[in-house]
């Protein structure tokens, strides 16, 4: 491995939370121990219910992460770049995944295993306590989302999660904010547990109102104050 590839894997240990409290040496024996992997657009990186024992670092590109409900239908929980990662969990307890994950775009990702966390965790067991932290962090997030699927209607729901969406991927414009993804109305679907028709309906109808706009897959949002008072109406 060069060692552009080593200092990119150490940088990426270091936007990890439970790893910015190890001094940069540590981190950079762990990345020396971390394999790379590329995904192309659609490719499964992990299935809900495989063996879990590695954390991934996405460095370049887009994943999806998805849960199955009860229903049998599939839910977005989250979309991952550069610099963000998922499957922490399985670094402490090794159970299988609780969900799927799917590249969205061309995928480069950093993959540290179990036993290799392990054996920093027992040199240095500072590591936990940010790990707990985010994980406490990461379930409020959850418990925030349950939340709004059972006490929100449908609207409210899409609203919240294109905010979301515009504070993590917003480019602001003249015109507006442009969330800075290529959704399809089945993605945003997933993202508040309703049909591709329930959304599109819904989107036509902020659109309407001039809160809107909609562009080849692409959504500018107008008015982002107004919508952020409906949020706040409700909350």
């Amino acid at each position: 491995m060069t060692q552009d590839l080593l200092t990119e894997q150490v940088n990426a240990l270091g936007h990890v939370p439970m790893f910015r409290v190890l001094a940069p040496e540590v981190r950079l024996v762990l990345a020396e121990r971390m394999k790379r992997r590329t995904y192309a657009p659609g490719e499964f990186i992990c299935h809900q219910g495989d063996p879990g024992n590695t954390l991934f670092i996405i460095l370049r590109g887009m994943v999806k992460i998805a849960i199955a409900t009860a229903a049998g239908s599939e839910m977005v929980v989250a979309l991952v770049t550069g610099g963000q990662f998922f499957g922490e969990m399985s670094l402490l307890d090794g159970k299988p995944r609780s969900a799927t994950a799917v590249a969205l775009e061309p995928s480069l990702v950093a993959l540290l295993t179990r036993d290799a966390f392990l054996a920093c965790l027992r040199a240095y067991p500072e590591a936990a306590i940010s790990l707990l932290e985010e994980l406490s962090t990461r379930m409020r997030g959850t418990n925030h989302l349950i939340s709004e699927i059972t006490t929100h209607n449908l609207q409210l729901r899409l609203v919240h999660k294109l905010l979301d969406l515009a504070h993590s991927f917003g480019q602001r414009t003249d015109s507006g904010v442009v969330i800075g993804l290529r959704l399809r109305q089945q993605d945003l679907a997933e993202m508040v547990n309703a049909s591709r028709e329930q959304v599109n309906r819904t989107l036509r109808a902020l659109q309407q109102e001039g809160l809107l706009r909609l562009e080849h897959q692409r959504i500018t949002i107008v008015a982002p104050h107004e919508l952020e008072a409906r949020i706040t109406a409700v909350d």
